[in-house]
């Protein structure tokens, strides 16, 4: 299952150690021009978009504009604003404190309601190794 993590070092680096080890392959682009032109390349069964990332509403509607893929926006309030999180064309919140198996359960189940069985992509991989690099212990 392909996912793209767009936003914060922060989000993505939980996203990695998260996803490590699972059937998820996770790709991070470095700007909205790469987004864009790897969803139009590509094929992502999901996309967690950070709410702190620059230009967040942009970023959501670039995607919605590209094509059927599923947006998860990362949060950081308790009880967030879900009328102003559904104007971002967004399918789900997660919050940011989830607990990293918390975290790949909830994607789980956005992507066993969104893609009927058979259509998701498999993979193992984590590319983004300079981030996960970066924020080595």
């Amino acid at each position: 299952m392909r996912i793209m993590a767009v936003g914060t070092k922060l989000i993505t680096r939980k996203l990695i150690l998260a996803l490590a080890g699972s059937e998820f392959e996770l790709v991070c682009p470095s700007d909205i021009a790469e987004v864009v032109t790897r969803l139009k390349q590509d094929k992502f069964d999901l996309v967690v978009v950070d709410s702190l990332a620059t230009g967040v509403e942009t970023t959501c509607r670039h995607i919605r504009d590209i094509g059927n893929v599923p947006i998860i926006l990362m949060i950081g309030q308790e009880q967030p604003d879900w009328k102003g999180i559904q104007s971002l064309g967004v399918n789900g919140y997660i919050a940011q404190k989830v607990s990293g198996s918390e975290l790949v359960a909830r994607l789980r189940a956005v992507l066993r309601r969104f893609w009927p069985a058979g259509e998701l992509n498999d993979g193992l991989y984590i590319k983004a190794p300079e981030i996960l690099a970066e924020f080595s212990y």
